[in-house]
């Protein structure tokens, strides 16, 4: 982030197996939740950040989630490292709203060099994904 005001500020840090969460609310600006290790369900929650508010390296579904864009950002960051790796984020059903038009924000960056992010059933809001979809950040080579 470029802009001073802006500081991380976690809300949740989740690093246990089989954790679960139903009809939680997390807030944020960057790094809202960190969704760092282990496998973990999120199932109708509320999600809403500006730059990597979803991120770590989890195993985890989120599944009938709303996740709310504050504005141009990134909405994943998911920190799988190797090919081998058991991780990845997936989002089944929900919706994705949020700011739109120039304030639109992509749907993920790959934290690290095998990030692995699916959204399968998900609406999404006119206007809010910004058209490339997804940025490769340091990884641009390995898409």
């Amino acid at each position: 982030m470029n802009d001073p005001d802006i500081k991380p500020a976690v809300a949740a840090l989740v690093m246990g197996d089989k954790a679960f969460f139903n009809s939680c609310r997390f807030y944020g600006v960057q790094d809202t939740l960190w969704d760092e290790k282990g496998r973990h369900f999120y199932q109708n929650c509320y999600i809403e950040g500006l730059v990597d508010f979803i991120w770590g390296n989890g195993a985890s579904i989120y599944e009938n989630c709303d996740i709310v864009s504050q504005g141009a950002g990134y909405i994943t960051a998911q920190g799988r490292d190797r090919a081998d790796q058991q991780s990845g984020f997936v989002f089944n059903g929900g919706r994705v709203s949020g700011l739109t038009g120039r304030d639109a924000t992509y749907l993920g960056r790959a934290y690290r060099s095998h990030s692995r992010v699916i959204f399968h059933e998900t609406y999404f809001a006119a206007g809010v994904i910004n058209p490339a979809g997804w940025d490769s950040w340091n990884y641009s080579s390995q898409e």
